[in-house]
């Protein structure tokens, strides 16, 4: 986690370098996603998952005010993998008795993080001719939401109406 969170402040310090000296190379997108995937590398990890957000975040700020690379499918479903990955660690978890680590909270939110990106890319995609959600990214937001559709963690979610 010390390692990432150098990398993403160095990635900032570049960022911030770009805007202050026009004559200083932005970075491209293939920085931005490698940043991206190190940061999914660590679902556990909650500071990782808000970075990689940020960073995404970020980066279409950078392309709507200085014309920089927009993120792509891959950034987004780097982002969107990462939150995916936490649902499934945590029911993983869970199946191999590790009950004080995991709540429904935790599944559920994971899930609800995904779509939430999901939902950023599509309507980006309308908005500002942003990446168009292919069948990679519906596939890994599915593949979640199936393989946590139980009652454990979908029934206290009904019962609260989401």
């Amino acid at each position: 986690p010390d390692r990432l969170a150098l990398a993403g402040r160095l990635l900032r310090r570049w960022e911030e370098e770009c805007d202050a000296v026009p004559d200083v190379p932005a970075p491209r997108l293939l920085t931005v996603n490698e940043l991206l995937y190190a940061l999914a590398m660590s679902p556990d990890d909650d500071a990782a998952l808000a970075a990689a957000g940020a960073a995404l975040d970020r980066q279409w700020r950078a392309h709507l005010a200085h014309g920089r690379d927009r993120p792509d499918v891959k950034s987004y479903n780097l982002v969107i993998n990462a939150h995916a990955k936490r649902a499934s660690d945590a029911l993983d978890a869970r199946e191999a008795g590790d009950y004080d680590r995991v709540s429904p909270d935790v599944v559920r939110g994971a899930l609800d993080a995904a779509e939430r990106v999901l939902e950023d890319m599509e309507a980006r995609c309308a908005r500002e001719g942003g990446a168009r959600p292919n069948f990679a990214v519906y596939n890994t937001v599915i593949n979640a939401v199936a393989k946590c559709d139980d009652g454990w963690v979908m029934e206290p979610a009904e019962a609260a109406g989401r």
